[in-house]
């Protein structure tokens, strides 16, 4: 009886370090890790191009030209002046009425908003940037993963096989 008791301890005693090495795997997990790396650039010379659309009120002129014109009817005289001509009518000595209608020469303008491209170039001399880029970095545990840590689980779990059959061996009926 006492050889069943001290197998049963082997027993419980090999699944107990089974259990604390798997529960130690998993604590020691792959987990997700981020760095941040600064990545710095140096360039002698920068330029950096700016456009920007204003809106400016502008005049515009537009020239009336000289016209004459004149006719000879039998009426009373008369003559009519506004901003742009002059007309005048008057009776001839020969009973004929004598009509001249002439345009004053001048400017007229007009006022709208124009749009204007202004276009400006800041250049940098000994321009430095500074990148700030978060990557992911390997852990200790995802390192040794890599360089054979399924290996050494393998090896474990055989152990631990071996030492179960060998108890399961030795175990005695009642």
């Amino acid at each position: 009886m006492d050889d069943n008791k001290r197998i049963i301890e082997d027993f419980a005693i090999t699944v107990a370090l089974f259990v604390i090495v798997v529960a130690l795997v998993c604590l020691t997990s792959c987990r997700h890790t981020n760095a941040i790396v600064a990545q710095s650039n140096f360039d002698s010379v920068w330029v950096q191009l700016r456009e920007r659309m204003t809106w400016e009120l502008d005049t515009v002129y537009f020239r009336i030209p000289l016209v004459k014109e004149s006719q000879r009817v039998h009426r009373d005289s008369s003559r009519l002046e506004n901003d742009f001509a002059l007309s005048v009518a008057a009776i001839m000595p020969n009973g004929k009425l004598f009509h001249s209608l002439e345009t004053k020469p001048r400017l007229i303008f007009t006022t709208f908003k124009r749009p204007i491209l202004q276009r400006d170039s800041i250049i940098y001399r000994n321009f430095r940037s500074v990148e700030i880029k978060e990557v992911n970095v390997l852990t200790k545990m995802q390192k040794f993963a890599i360089t054979g840590f399924w290996s050494i689980v393998g090896a474990v779990g055989l152990f631990f096989v071996g030492k179960l059959l060998s108890i399961c061996k030795n175990i005695k009926p009642f």
